[in-house]
């Protein structure tokens, strides 16, 4: 692992129609690392991940990614949005879905067999290879959070951009999410988009707050009173005693 950070952003600022969601980013994240994303709806969150994906250019500054623009290094990263609309009657099955993780790294055509194998792979860590015909529409939500867990995965990405991974999910669906971050920290840098505080606590040692500015903060720092200053509101959140202190995690 060399040391071009994962994500870098310099004084980006980013609107739309005008109106200005993201003002003055600077932001280094390294590989490596595991850090979550938290702020309010419509704080801007979302559009950071969009901006990382090279999806939407910013109004001024500049995004790096594995220190390219964004859009060439867009193979590298695994996206697993909020969730995924689709029609209840298409008949879609859950290796279909997984295989669409691999169309950034095609130049079009049908399938290859080292496209199936890596969405087989996938499937397999995931532990849900034995789903790989049932149709996407016949399963549970829990099942299907997982299905666009192997989607992320079938890329082999470098990075891992997961926005709100755990909302609506059942106990058993969050910790064997939980389980999956783990291990995938151990090879790839991760970014976490949740509201869910109690989980972030648990997962990560950084967080960046996003609300039109972008501050990043060490887990032990956000405390009831930043959150509602960020979210102008109450949220409970877990403290613990992990530091973060010139890029470096330490705990005690």
């Amino acid at each position: 692992m060399n040391d071009v950070p994962a994500i870098s952003f310099r004084d980006v600022d980013f609107s739309y129609d005008l109106v200005p969601v993201l003002k003055v980013v600077n932001l280094i994240v390294k590989q490596g690392e595991f850090v979550s994303i938290v702020g309010p709806n419509g704080g801007g969150k979302t559009t950071l991940l969009y901006l990382m994906m090279g999806l939407i250019e910013p109004d001024r500054g500049e995004v790096r990614v594995l220190g390219k623009k964004p859009e060439t290094a867009r193979r590298k990263i695994g996206y697993m949005p909020q969730s995924m609309d689709f029609d209840r009657q298409f008949p879609v099955t859950v290796m279909d879905v997984v295989l669409m993780g691999r169309l950034g790294s095609r130049l079009g055509g049908p399938y290859h067999k080292a496209d199936k194998q890596a969405a087989m792979e996938a499937m397999e860590e995931i532990g849900i290879d034995s789903l790989a015909k049932r149709p996407f529409s016949k399963l549970s939500g829990g099942q299907r959070q997982r299905v666009l867990i192997a989607r992320t995965l079938a890329c082999n990405p470098e990075i891992l951009l997961l926005d709100e991974p755990t909302a609506n999910v059942d106990p058993d669906t969050e910790g064997m999410m939980h389980e999956f971050l783990h291990e995938m920290h151990k090879r790839m840098t991760i970014l976490l988009v949740s509201h869910d505080l109690a989980f972030v606590s648990k997962a990560v040692k950084s967080v960046i707050c996003v609300n039109k500015r972008v501050v990043r903060h060490p887990t032990a720092e956000i405390t009831p009173e930043a959150i509602r200053e960020l979210y102008k509101d109450e949220m409970r959140i877990v403290r613990h005693d992990q530091r973060y202190q010139n890029g470096k995690n330490s705990n005690g």
